[in-house]
């Protein structure tokens, strides 16, 4: 079989596509050059994507570095506002032709140091921890036996419900020369 060097010199309808098989290392070889080659030209085409992204982005930050300057003067100004209208008359909200600044306080925040506190609630309180369940692969592993396409207890004989085994999937990797492994 003479093996072309580009695609669209033997396959170039979506027919010769189909019917083409690889049967042979040289096959094989003429294909991985080929995966190669298209490989290397999007890796390059997504290189020159980054660049210009890079230099659109760049361009955006020191287009939008004085405006946010600006516009957090007049957060500032209108937080200061808020802020004393609150203190001064209770005033939860103001609202404006333009927008709306309201004010609320938050809920307390708790700064938990688990090494004091588990073991103090542990011994004190233990209705404030709570214990997480979840199932241990590896303990699955070393106390069942896989019984066609489920889990039998080695113990005692009985199915595990709940868990379905599926058989093992064989997976293809391609590494071309230029990547990595």
């Amino acid at each position: 079989m003479t093996i072309p060097h580009t695609l669209d010199d033997e396959l170039a309808s979506d027919e010769k596509r189909a019917a083409f098989r690889v049967n042979d290392d040289a096959a094989a070889e003429w294909a991985i050059t080929r995966l190669s080659e298209i490989r290397a030209e999007q890796a390059a085409k997504q290189r020159f994507a980054r660049l210009e992204s890079d230099r659109v982005q760049l361009w955006l930050e020191s287009e939008l570095q004085p405006l946010e300057t600006r516009a957090a003067y007049f957060v500032n100004l209108l937080e200061d506002y808020a802020r004393r209208q609150r203190e001064d008359v209770d005033r939860k909200s103001v609202s404006l032709p333009h927008g709306k600044i309201s004010t609320r306080f938050s809920q307390p925040k708790f700064n938990i140091n688990d090494d004091l506190f588990v073991p103090w609630a542990a011994e004190n309180a233990p209705h404030l921890l709570r214990v997480k369940q979840e199932p241990s692969l590896t303990a699955l592993k070393l106390h069942l036996l896989i019984d066609e396409h489920r889990l039998v207890d080695q113990e005692t004989g009985a199915v595990v419900v709940g868990v379905a085994v599926l058989p093992p999937q064989l997976s293809v990797t391609i590494k071309t020369e230029g990547e990595k492994e």
